[in-house]
C-alpha cells in the first residue's frame, strides 16, 4: 500500500509516495507517528544538498496500528516512542539495550526511515510505551539525551557550565538544578536566554561570560551547541574549563574542529562524546517523565505546525533568535 510522505516544500520537500509493506513479521509493529520535534540534526540534513534522499524526524511519538503475531510488549492503540536508532534486537549491543551502537540498525533521519511520515514499521524490541498522546511527549527523546549526559559524568561536579540554551542544554541544566548542582548556561540568543529564565535557570550571554569572572571556573562543561551556524561551544572549552575539568560533547559537529592540545594539557582536561541514547536510558526517562512534561513544554516548545506547514516549521526552527523546539503535529 502507498502512503504519501507528508511534505510540501518545493525543492527541499517534494511530495512523494513511499511504499510501505504492511505485511508484518511476528515481532514487527506498524505505527502512525502523531507528533515530531525538529532536532538540530534534522536542520543539518535540511540544509544539505543531499536532503532529498533523506527521511527526517527522530524525536517522535505515535500510535500502534497493527502488531505481529508474537508481539507482547505493546498492543494496538498504545502510544509509543523509540530511540533515534531502531536496533536489530539481535547483536551484542542490542542485547545490552545499546541500540545507539547497533551496526545493523536503522537510523531515523536517514535514507531509509524518518518519523515525518504516515507509518513506520520496525521490530517491537524498540518500542517503549508512553503515558499519553500529548505533543509535549516528543521531549522524552531529548530528555533522554540529558539523562544520558548525567550517566556519563566521571565525577560529581561542583560547578557546571552548559554551552547553549537549546532544548538539550536547557534540559541538562534543569536536571543539574534538580540535583542542586551549581550550573550556569551560556547562550548568544536573547530569546533563548529569556526562555531559560522563565524556567528559573541561571543563564548569561556569551559576552557577559567572557567579560565576567568565568575563566577557568568550571570543573564540568556540557557542550550542547553545534557548528551549523559557524563557531560552536567547542572553541571555549579551555577558556571556561578549570584544572582537571571534563567536557561532554553533545552538540553535533560536522566540520573539522581545531584542537589546541597544549591548552587542554595545561588544564589536564578530558573530553567525552555522546553517541545516541541506549534503550535503558530512554526507558528510565519515560518512567520518570512521561506525563510530566506539560510545564517544561510550555517554555521549551515555542512553535507548533500542522503536517501541511513543514516549510514554515523548518524555516522557524532554523531561526534560533525566535525558537527553541518546533513541533509538527502530523494529525492536523
Amino acid at each position: 500500500m502507498n502512503f504519501e510522505f507528508v511534505c510540501s516544500m518545493e525543492k527541499k520537500f517534494s511530495r512523494q509516495s513511499i511504499v510501505v509493506d504492511q505485511s508484518l513479521e511476528s515481532h514487527e509493529i506498524l505505527v502512525a507517528p502523531t507528533s515530531v520535534g525538529i532536532c538540530g540534526s534534522d536542520l543539518y540534513h535540511f540544509l544539505s544538498p543531499q536532503m532529498g534522499g533523506l527521511r527526517l524526524g527522530h524525536e517522535w511519538i505515535g500510535r500502534v496500528l497493527e502488531t505481529g503475531s508474537e508481539v507482547s510488549n505493546v498492543k494496538v492503540g498504545d502510544m509509543i516512542t523509540t530511540s533515534a536508532t531502531l536496533g536489530c534486537g539481535e547483536c551484542e549491543y542490542c542485547l545490552e539495550q545499546k541500540v545507539n551502537l547497533c551496526v545493523r540498525g536503522d537510523h531515523l533521519g536517514s535514507d531509509k526511515k524518518g518519523a515525518i511520515c504516515s507509518v513506520l514499521k520496525f521490530k517491537d524490541f524498540n518500542a517503549i510505551k508512553i503515558q499519553n498522546d500529548q505533543s509535549e511527549e516528543v521531549l522524552l527523546e531529548v530528555m533522554a539525551v540529558a539523562e544520558q549526559a548525567m550517566q556519563m559524568l566521571p565525577f560529581a561536579p561542583r560547578k557546571v557550565l552548559v554551552l547553549g540554551a537549546g532544548t538539550v542544554g536547557v534540559l541538562c541544566a534543569f536536571l543539574f538544578k534538580e540535583k542542586n548542582i551549581d550550573c550556569t548556561i551560556v547562550e548568544k540568543s536573547d530569546f533563548r536566554i529569556e526562555k531559560s529564565k522563565l524556567l528559573g535557570l541561571p543563564v548569561i550571554s556569551l559576552a557577559q561570560a567572557i567579560i565576567g569572572d568565568f575563566k577557568n571556573k568550571f570543573d564540568l562543561v556540557i557542550d550542547a551547541t553545534n557548528d551549523r551556524s559557524g563557531k560552536g561551544g567547542w572553541n571555549y572549552l579551555s577558556y571556561f574549563g578549570a584544572k582537571n575539568f571534563h567536557a561532554i560533547i553533545i552538540g553535533k559537529y560536522l566540520n573539522l574542529v581545531s584542537l589546541n592540545s597544549n591548552e587542554l594539557a595545561k588544564l589536564n582536561g578530558s573530553i567525552g562524546f555522546m553517541r545516541g541514547v541506549p534503550l535503558s536510558t530512554l526507558q528510565l526517562t519515560v518512567n520518570k517523565w512521561s506525563g510530566r512534561l506539560r510545564e517544561l513544554g510550555s517554555s521549551i516548545i515555542t512553535h507548533r505546525f500542522g503536517a501541511d506547514e513543514l516549510d514554515k516549521a523548518f524555516e522557524t526552527a532554523l531561526d534560533t533568535s525566535k525558537s527553541i523546539k518546533v513541533v509538527i503535529d502530523l494529525t492536523l
